[in-house]
């Protein structure tokens, strides 16, 4: 015979109101806020991403804008230029209700300009503004090799 607490039956008084997932996140967190002895918040590390992409923008006007190598297009045998603005974008990884992979949403970016700060200067301003936003969380940050100098780079709050 199964013994279920009274604890489980009160959380269970409000799986009506979610989806099975959503009672199943709402079950641990709100076990977790209450057997919490300190401040009681949820806390946990901060996912980031940190990319950079070539966005395609045709004209003289256009502030930043040069020839950069477009990374999509390129093959083994030949590299493809393209006008248009280099960025370098920092992006929060959420996991959707629904599954599957996480989304990336912005919430930096920079432009690179021609004969000022590399890509990885603009991503360590971008990786310690960051910090200041959420104070003593811990951060995480995943990005591709060309980033892998950031480990480098004694910035606050990241491992």
């Amino acid at each position: 015979m199964e013994s279920i607490s009274a604890w489980t039956l009160l959380v269970q008084q409000f799986f009506p109101g979610f989806t099975i997932p959503g009672a199943k996140i709402f079950s641990c967190l709100i076990t977790g806020w209450i057997l919490r002895t300190t401040r009681r918040t949820i806390t946990g590390i901060i996912p980031l991403a940190i990319d950079d992409t070539l966005f395609h923008r045709s004209g003289r006007k256009v502030n930043g804008a040069g020839f950069w190598r477009d990374a999509v297009r390129l093959t083994k045998t030949k590299i493809v230029y393209a006008w248009g603005l280099n960025l370098v974008v920092l992006t929060l990884q959420v996991q959707p209700p629904w599954g599957g992979e996480p989304l990336g949403l912005p919430i930096n970016m920079r432009v690179q300009r021609k004969n000022e700060k590399s890509l990885i200067e603009l991503a360590v301003e971008m990786l310690e503004e960051a910090a200041t936003w959420f104070g003593s969380r811990k951060i995480r940050v995943v990005a591709d090799g060309f980033y892998a100098s950031l480990t480098g780079w004694n910035i606050k709050n990241t491992y």
